[in-house]
């Protein structure tokens, strides 16, 4: 049974193992399990940041103590991007088509609109991507332009769709 729950700093090693597997499972991240050099402190910072701030959220998908799932909305640190969050999200190919994406998604979105100082999500996805665009579309995420050559991957380039969510 999927449990939904806050990651907490304790689990900072779990997090960063968790990482990497999602950045070795798919072509599409923007960096590789052995160029994501963030130490312990780093990791316990980030997860301070995401737990501590209004304008931050981070969660988890845990199958029994094994986090299968993750979801963070990153907000701005200025008044003037305070509102404006960035969101990251990854489930594990063997938990894939258990809806834990969806729900950690709908988990996110209720705390944006709970919290009262989130106005709008962004996320950033590789165009070839189609099954991501396709799932954030579901989650009413609009595109809002192209970053062309955004990532060089295996000796070619790719653009990102960058898509939004007004809340």
């Amino acid at each position: 049974m999927i449990i939904y729950r806050d990651i907490k700093v304790e689990e900072n090693k779990i997090l960063t193992d968790m990482i990497k597997k999602l950045s070795d499972e798919s072509n599409y991240y923007p960096f590789t399990s052995s160029d994501y050099n963030v130490s312990d402190e780093e990791q316990i910072n980030f997860i301070n940041k995401l737990n501590m701030n209004d304008n931050c959220y981070l969660s988890g998908a845990f199958d029994d103590e094994k986090l299968t799932g993750l979801i963070y909305l990153y907000g701005g640190s200025r008044v003037r991007n305070y509102h404006s969050c960035t969101l990251g999200i990854g489930v594990l190919s063997s938990y894939k088509n258990q809806k834990i994406g969806s729900n950690l998604m709908q988990r996110a979105i209720d705390y944006a609109y709970e919290c009262d100082v989130i106005g709008k999500i962004n996320v950033q996805v590789i165009k070839e991507n189609i099954n991501a665009i396709n799932f954030y579309k579901k989650f009413e995420f609009v595109i809002e332009g192209i970053e062309k050559r955004s990532l060089f991957i295996d000796g070619k380039f790719y653009d990102a769709v960058n898509m939004g969510r007004i809340i």
